[in-house]
């Protein structure tokens, strides 16, 4: 298995596989020339973000597809498709994927003409769990109702979502006593700023 990633060594590093730089497109050819398929999983396929990100994934299915590799969707999560040309430019490339699972129903729904698509779950939702951190979080009572909330920080995310968030999940804290809430960030350099946000509002709410 070739991963690609953001910093190919500390992958390697960390799941002893081999990788390579996601943003240098001769490696990828190269690496995709010496394998006999392609796997896309996650949210990929989406211009929210931005055009470009769209663009980079429909290359690499074409690249995949000029080489006569095969071309696999493992549970992937697609739209928002704003733009004209992103659901076109999509449509295009989709054809020449051999086999289709996608994450949710509406995901589903952007695919046109294929008959054989899977809905399944999030691959994250297979992962064995590890309650070993559970030791490490001693000011939570583990034997009580837990809510957990997690908020990525996005370019979409202002100030009046968070308040609002924060006037919810106050109103639960106050009238549900044995309720406890954990913030959660997945993505920790990314989210912390929103969750301390969240964190103080609640405060505000509750002391």
């Amino acid at each position: 298995i070739t991963v690609l990633s953001n910093n190919p060594a500390l992958t390697s590093q960390i799941h002893s596989v081999k990788s390579i730089n996601r943003w240098n497109f001769l490696e990828y050819i190269i690496s995709t020339l010496n394998n006999h398929c392609v796997i896309f999983t996650g949210g990929l396929f989406q211009d929210k973000t931005s055009f470009a990100s769209l663009f980079y994934y429909i290359s690499q299915i074409l690249i995949a597809g000029t080489l006569q590799k095969e071309i696999a969707f493992y549970a992937i999560g697609i739209g928002p498709l704003q733009k004209k040309i992103s659901q076109m430019l999509f449509n295009f490339a989709v054809k020449i994927v051999g086999f289709i699972t996608v994450r949710d129903q509406t995901s589903s729904s952007l695919i046109p003409h294929k008959s054989n698509i899977v809905v399944t779950c999030d691959p994250a939702w297979t992962i064995k769990s590890d309650f070993s951190f559970q030791r490490n979080l001693t000011k939570i009572n583990w034997e009580l109702p837990i809510l957990g909330l997690s908020i990525k920080n996005d370019k979409a995310l202002k100030n009046h979502h968070l308040v609002n968030i924060a006037e919810r999940i106050s109103k639960i804290m106050l009238s549900m006593k044995d309720w406890q809430v954990v913030l959660i960030p997945c993505m920790s350099y990314e989210d912390l700023p929103a969750i301390y946000e969240i964190y103080d509002l609640i405060l505000k709410r509750t002391d």
